[in-house]
């Protein structure tokens, strides 16, 4: 087919109909569902309350979790076990999660990925940033992580030009 001929109408068609009908696999942020969004402020709330068991039933019973101690967790014992340490050993420890953002890979699978930043630390930086990503699945109308890696990021990347 020579291209040069071609007519520009189903260009033209193929346009319209990306901009009408998006492709499912990438959702706006409106199409995020609002109790998921919450979670993010109910899981500081939860560890500014130091309620380690309340932030372990945010967990899948079996779940693949990983934070900046690099101690693989597997089971939602796990995850409470860590942060039962975790408040042991920093009993005025406190965190802010910001610059938040949802990717929709189904309608029951999201990746949620920010900042968070931990302060009143016992010790020796007394406040740790770092970054973190989570994917959700909704299992019987009920979201829970499945997958989770955190780290600690040193210094704030360079803006992009």
């Amino acid at each position: 087919m020579n291209v040069r001929n071609t007519s520009p109408l189903p260009l033209f068609y193929l346009l319209a109909i990306m901009v009408f009908f998006p492709i499912a696999g990438v959702a706006q942020d409106n199409e995020i569902d609002p109790a998921l969004k919450g979670l993010a402020k109910k899981y500081e709330d939860l560890f500014n309350a130091h309620n380690a068991e309340g932030i372990s039933e945010l967990y899948a019973k079996k779940t693949d979790v990983i934070h900046v101690t690099d101690e693989p967790m597997k089971s939602r014992k796990d995850v409470l076990a860590a942060i039962k340490k975790n408040f042991k050993e920093n009993p005025n420890i406190q965190t802010k999660f910001t610059d938040i953002e949802y990717k929709k890979l189904s309608a029951k699978l999201i990746v949620e990925s920010g900042r968070w930043e931990d302060s009143k630390l016992s010790g020796s930086p007394e406040t740790a940033k770092g970054r973190y990503s989570a994917v959700w699945k909704k299992s019987k109308d009920k979201w829970l992580i499945v997958f989770e890696r955190g780290w600690k990021v040193e210094k704030p990347a360079a803006a992009k030009k």
